[in-house]
């Protein structure tokens, strides 16, 4: 394993990951990977919504006209609409947003917790070079293949978004609920809760608490859904 010795350019705002990396016998590694920029919508969340603090759910807004947005965007590029159904709450969203965009090593999460309250949580991540390997690998077809569309389930009408799919909102169960699109914009397929795919959620590294994603199961489960959405345009 690799301890992480820098933190990663905020992939947000640049291209390309830089980081150094030390190995157990202390050797200094330059790793220097290509990210990907991801289409996401919203594409602005206004600061005069709420506290000015959501960072990937426009609360304020229709959420049918930023979906309707994100499957415009889609048919422009040649890409599905990868749906993130959930809320600024729900942490799980924002690691899936921050894998979704290439980041590993190290996390600096903030989020609205279940009472309101802004938490914030730096994680430091363990790794192989490997990892770093699938973690350029799923951003990279998360970006060929989707526009990912963040839909808020809390405080706006995330649920006629989701119904306008032609799914039911009332089999949502758990969060965040991702779901593809397929070329007509109409639901093709939900991807599991990932608590109950075995060894996909990572809630441990180097002995402390965490949350991240196995990278290369969460890949093979985009897969899998690029491929129902995909099958149903057929």
């Amino acid at each position: 394993m690799i301890g992480c010795s820098s933190k990663p350019n905020n992939v947000d705002n640049a291209p390309t990951i830089h980081a150094s990396v030390t190995s157990e016998a202390n050797d200094s590694i330059q790793i220097e990977q290509q990210t990907l920029p991801i289409s996401v919508y919203p594409q602005v969340i206004s600061k005069d919504c709420g506290d000015g603090e959501a960072r990937l759910f426009d609360e304020c807004s229709d959420q049918t006209e930023i979906l309707k947005k994100a499957i415009a965007a889609a048919d422009q590029q040649n890409k599905n609409v990868l749906v993130s159904y959930g809320g600024e709450w729900c942490i799980w969203c924002h690691v899936l947003d921050r894998y979704f965009q290439g980041q590993f090593c190290t996390f600096d999460y903030q989020w609205r917790d279940s009472k309101g309250d802004i938490s914030e949580w730096l994680m430091q991540e363990d790794i192989s070079t490997k990892d770093i390997q699938d973690a350029i690998a799923l951003n990279n077809f998360v970006a060929n293949s989707f526009v990912v569309a963040h839909i808020d389930n809390s405080y706006a009408n995330g649920a006629e978004a989701i119904a306008m799919t032609g799914l039911d909102p009332d089999a949502v169960f758990y969060y965040p609920y991702i779901i593809v699109l397929d070329h007509q914009g109409k639901y093709a397929g939900t991807m599991n809760a990932a608590s109950t795919i075995e060894g996909l959620e990572v809630r441990e590294s180097g002995g402390q608490e965490f949350r991240g994603y196995r990278r290369d199961l969460l890949l093979a489960q985009l897969k899998a859904l690029k491929h129902k959405a995909n099958s149903q345009s057929l």
